[in-house]
């Protein structure tokens, strides 16, 4: 793992210099980010899929943005991935799509953290079998089992490893504000399937082969 990393940041690395020889590297906008993390055993497994927990999915999220970035900062509060595309767009001066749920991280790289302060962001994951949803503020984060009752729910500044599962403990009130948040997203979710039915692609016995080989299919 520490030498796919290594890798990785000399490949970026590569890039950031061939920006930087051709003339362009102050007129280009830079991210670097992950779609997940990675369990070491923190839960007797390793790798990703099997949980929500922090391990898997908090992620690096660089950005460089010659005009905007004048010294290096970082951001505190919780953003998503989702919110990617409309930080571009913002960035771009191209208009954001209205069915776009993300938010343009500009206004929080200048200082304004307004919308950011207490907004809930959700998860979930798909495998071995099982589906996971979580629902995370920067506070607190309840994981559920699809079609399970039972939920978990941790205070992450006080027990940011999630080791003590608080969901039956004295803390009912924001158990149940988050889980009404979850149901909500399901429900919207729900909604969206049914007005848009997910399009399944074509895939050949070539692109299955491969992605056999990586693992991502059987």
């Amino acid at each position: 793992y520490d030498g796919e990393i290594r890798s990785t940041d000399e490949q970026i690395g590569k890039l950031l210099e061939a920006l930087k020889a051709e003339g362009l590297l102050d007129e280009t906008i830079v991210v670097v980010t992950g779609d997940h993390g990675e369990e070491f055993w923190e839960r007797g497994s390793i790798g990703h899929g099997r949980t929500l927990y922090e391990e898997v999915i908090r992620v690096p999220l660089i950005i460089r943005h010659p005009g905007l970035v004048k010294k290096p900062a970082v951001i505190r509060e919780q953003v998503s991935l989702i919110d990617v595309m409309p930080t571009l767009f913002d960035a771009l001066h191209v208009p954001i799509p209205a069915q776009c749920t993300g938010k343009s991280l500009l206004p929080l790289i200048a200082g304004d953290s307004r919308e950011f302060k207490e907004r809930p962001l959700f998860v979930e994951t798909e495998a071995w079998n099982q589906h996971l949803e979580a629902v995370r503020t920067p506070a607190k984060k309840i994981v559920k089992k699809a079609g399970a009752k039972q939920m978990e729910m941790y205070a992450l500044a006080d027990d940011p490893l999630e080791r003590r599962n608080l969901a039956d403990a004295k803390q009912k009130r924001d158990f149940q504000a988050l889980a009404k948040l979850l149901r909500e997203w399901e429900n919207t979710m729900a909604a969206y399937a049914k007005k848009k039915p997910p399009v399944v692609p074509k895939v050949d016995e070539r692109l299955m082969q491969q992605l056999r080989s990586i693992g991502y299919a059987h």
